[in-house]
């Protein structure tokens, strides 16, 4: 009688992936934890300990820019009813949290290119007549 094999063989790439992942929940961890002790040794409010934390999460698992900027939008669009309403103060921290996401969007944007840079392949240099010889970027 023939002997039947129930393996399961996952891809190779799966052990890699699967080791990435493992990997970024322990980095991810690692810095909220960071961020928690930071917030409560030198006294960050609990908003800045949370753009802290976005800030480190939204790197290790390379999160699309647009959250941020939509955050960032969505505390621009406030400012000026804050400041209709004479809630001055509010408006000020409001437009200093707008200016974090801003930054963590640009920051963002900046590793985005720079992954973008080496992921794309050479183009071609153009060496025809009435070109100089360079590269084409």
């Amino acid at each position: 009688m023939k002997e039947i094999n129930l393996e399961i063989k996952l891809p190779a790439f799966w052990d890699t992936y699967l080791a990435g992942k493992i990997a970024r929940i322990i980095v991810s961890l690692a810095w909220l934890f960071f961020t928690a002790y930071i917030g409560t040794e030198h006294l960050f409010t609990f908003i800045e300990m949370l753009v802290l934390a976005y800030l480190g999460l939204s790197i290790i698992w390379r999160l699309s820019s647009r959250v941020s900027a939509v955050i960032a939008l969505l505390f621009l669009i406030a400012e000026p009813f804050l400041l209709y309403f004479k809630n001055d103060a509010l408006a000020e921290t409001f437009a200093v949290y707008a200016f974090y996401f801003l930054v963590i969007t640009v920051f963002q944007e900046v590793l985005w290119l720079k992954h973008e840079q080496k992921t794309l392949p050479e183009r071609p240099v153009d060496n025809s007549p009435g070109h100089p010889k360079r590269k084409i970027v």
